[in-house]
């Protein structure tokens, strides 16, 4: 890196510079940061001010059509979701709960789960040891198939 200083003969001699720093500049270059930081401030401050009082303005004014006791629509917030939880579930257990027709020209009925299930464990419904096609009518045995034997690997190879 060039400077435009070069070295005297008492600075070659102590080995080091002894020229002081140029102190006109360097109170230049804070006078102008410290005004840069006031300027910044005092603009921020005229903002702040222009924003309270629009936002007073604002908030002041009333529409002609609002009513103090009107209700928002719906959905409204809840003041205990903890509490409207569980009646939610209480809702959802009892109706999981409970016989009622579902369609009484074709005989179906809702049952309780806990006996729905006991009646699928009689029948054997949904037990996976036989399942119905689409294309058949009959009842198609599942098999998981077996592991091949030695002799079976040999065969299938060429």
């Amino acid at each position: 890196m060039t400077s435009s200083h070069t070295p005297t003969e008492t600075d070659l001699r102590r080995g080091y510079e002894t020229r002081d720093v140029n102190l006109r500049a360097l109170v230049v270059f804070a006078a102008l940061i410290a005004g840069l930081i006031a300027g910044s401030m005092g603009g921020l401050w005229v903002l702040w001010k222009y924003y309270q009082r629009s936002f007073a303005a604002a908030t002041t004014r009333t529409s002609q059509t609002f009513d103090r006791d009107q209700v928002p629509p719906p959905p409204h917030l809840q003041n205990t979701p903890a509490r409207d939880y569980e009646d939610f579930r209480r809702e959802q257990e009892a109706e999981l709960n409970r016989y009622r027709w579902i369609d009484r020209e074709q005989g179906i009925v809702q049952i309780p789960i806990s006996r729905a299930m006991e009646l699928a464990l009689k029948k054997g419904v949904g037990s996976l040891s036989r399942e119905k096609t689409d294309n058949s009518k009959e009842d198609i045995p599942r098999k998981t198939p077996e592991p091949l034997k030695p002799q079976d690997k040999e065969e299938r190879q060429p």
